[in-house]
Formats: C-alpha cells, sequence, structure tokens
C-alpha cells in the first residue's frame, strides 16, 4: 500500500495547485503562523491535509498472513474569509468544485487506491466582527489491500508433497499415520484419507540464494 504520508502528500500537492488557494495548503493539522517559509500563512483561503484515520477489516479468516481491506481517510480542512454569508458561501461552492477536478477529475489520483469508497462535505459559517469565516471540511475515504508477511522466517528449503485422497478410499483397512500427518479416521470410514498414498512422495528443494 502506498504509505499514509504519500497519500496525504498527494493530496496536498493537487489542492496547492487551485488557483484561489494560491499554494496556501499545507499537510499539516495545524495552522501555521506568518513566519519563516510560511509568509502566506494568515491569507485566505487556504487549506489542511491530513490522515483522519484508518480503518482495517480482515480478509484472511486467520488463514494465511495477516490481509486487511484498509480504508485510509484523509481530511482537507479549508478555511475562507469575506464580508457577508454570500460571499463565503460562493467561494467554498468554488473550492468545492475545485476539489473535484482535481482529485477526482485526474486518472494519475485516482489510480493510487484500488477504490474511493466515500466522500463527505461538511461546511461551517461563523461571524466574527465585520467578517465571517467559512470551513470546509472534506473527508475522503481510499481504500487499499494490505498484507503483513511474517518477519525472521527462516527461508523454504524444501516441500513434501504427499497424496493421501478422500476418494478412492479403504472403508475397512486399518493404516498407521502417515508421519508427520494426523492419523487417519478409524474404520469403518465413509471417505479418505485413510492412511495409504495415492502416488509417491514428492519432496522439492529450492535453490537458496
Amino acid at each position: 500500500m502506498t504509505t499514509r504520508a504519500e497519500v496525504r502528500n498527494e493530496v496536498a500537492t493537487r489542492l496547492g495547485t487551485i488557483h484561489a488557494l494560491g499554494g496556501r495548503v499545507w499537510p499539516s493539522r495545524v495552522w501555521p503562523v506568518p513566519g519563516k517559509g510560511a509568509v502566506d500563512a494568515g491569507k485566505m483561503p487556504a487549506g489542511l491535509v491530513y490522515v483522519n484515520g484508518l480503518r482495517r477489516t480482515s480478509l484472511s479468516d486467520g488463514t494465511a498472513a495477516p490481509t486487511f481491506r484498509s480504508i485510509l481517510s484523509v481530511a482537507m480542512h479549508l478555511r475562507a474569509e469575506g464580508g457577508s454569508a454570500e460571499a463565503v458561501d460562493a467561494t467554498l461552492d468554488a473550492l468545492e468544485e475545485e476539489i473535484d477536478r482535481v482529485l477526482l477529475g485526474d486518472p494519475s489520483f485516482v489510480a493510487i487506491p484500488e477504490e474511493l469508497p466515500n466522500m463527505e462535505l461538511a461546511r461551517r459559517l461563523t461571524a466574527d466582527s465585520d467578517t465571517v469565516i467559512g470551513e470546509l471540511l472534506v473527508t475522503l475515504d481510499l481504500q487499499f489491500t494490505e498484507t503483513f508477511e511474517p518477519q525472521g522466517l527462516p527461508p523454504l528449503a524444501t516441500a513434501r508433497i504427499v497424496i493421501d485422497a478422500q476418494d478412492p478410499t479403504d472403508r475397512v483397512g486399518p493404516y498407521p499415520a502417515i508421519e508427520p500427518f494426523p492419523a487417519p479416521a478409524p474404520p469403518p470410514r465413509d471417505r479418505g484419507p485413510d492412511g495409504r498414498t495415492e502416488a509417491a512422495d514428492l519432496t522439492i528443494t529450492f535453490n537458496q540464494p
């Protein structure tokens, strides 16, 4: 899976191309203060981009390396200011359309996850003296499949293949277990394995790097 930081930075880079934001987009959870490297921090509109959460659902059922369907949520927090609610709403409307264009309309971005299962937009306007402050929170979910291979295991050197089929089977014959496998069901049995191999053992030796 693409790392969380890489996904966040991909979103921030694309939002930074929106003309109205003027490059004032930071991959951060907090607003920067004006100073070295952030000379436009006090100007609006502006945006923050950060990873808002990760949800994993198991796909392996405990039979293999842990494998998950992972949903990574990326938040885009945008602010705008104006002299009226109508003006700020219009700015946020335009930003919503631009976000759709630079993210959902960009094939190179859409190709990053396996799927984009959810996108949620919410906005809030507040008045501060003669200034109306608008905030737009966009949450975009990106779906990936993650597999965590075991670490520190010795390399696979050989594999032994033994065939003791369910059918054909000897329903009454008592046979010992084929080491190191469990003993067959005692007779009478209605299907194999019965403790008899249907073919000669096959051992495969792998070349080691």
